[in-house]
């Protein structure tokens, strides 16, 4: 297993106020926003961009609201590699999201089409932050049948997540203060052929 490294953008917290104080205020609890996440690799060039729109926000509370968000993955070529709703929480706890987007792109599209049964965690990251906190890590697993018969198990799982630092980042929409978060990431797969134990970095 190595490390891994994602930016977590600030927007989702305020100074002077708690998470929990402006749930209704963030973009991802808005009904039919869309949101563009793209990724680039070491020369700076387009490799994936997602696309999250925002199908149903539920909760009466303001400061406590769940989310169902559908995304779509595409290759740096515009064509869609892989689809998949899932759910994000915010609440006095913090922000979190459904581990089922962990899940990569080619297992999803490689096994599209089939009955799944998930059991899923959520990816927690809490109302209050620090440089050197250690957050709890997230799982799910997933188990595609068909016509009944199991073709594959997937596990995905995150481990060992710390708060390394914060940094600024830019993008077409501003700049922004992010928290760095490193973790160990461990995606293991078992196929009706052969059990196949895969480890590697995303």
């Amino acid at each position: 297993m190595k490390n891994i490294s994602y930016l977590f953008l600030l927007f989702f917290l305020k100074p002077a106020f708690g998470l929990t104080q402006i749930c209704k205020d963030l973009p991802q609890f808005v009904n039919g926003r869309t949101l563009i996440y793209e990724t680039y690799d070491a020369k700076g060039k387009p490799s994936l961009e997602q696309t999250q729109t925002v199908t149903a926000v539920f909760g009466s509370n303001e400061n406590q609201l769940s989310a169902t968000v559908m995304s779509s993955l595409k290759n740096e070529k515009g064509k869609e590699i892989s689809s998949a709703e899932f759910k994000i929480l915010c609440s006095d706890e913090g922000f979190s999201m459904d581990m089922q987007m962990m899940i990569p792109g080619e297992t999803q599209n490689a096994y599209k089409g089939m009955d799944a049964k998930v059991v899923s965690g959520n990816l927690l990251f809490p109302a209050q932050m620090s440089v050197g906190q250690s957050l709890p890590g997230g799982k799910v697993e997933v188990e595609y049948f068909n016509s009944g018969s199991r073709m594959a198990k997937v596990l995905v799982e995150l481990t060992d997540r710390k708060v390394e630092s914060i940094e600024e980042v830019t993008v077409p929409t501003g700049s922004y203060r992010a928290y760095k978060i490193s973790a160990r990431s461990r995606v293991m797969t078992e196929t009706m052929i052969m059990p196949l134990r895969i480890e590697f970095t995303t």
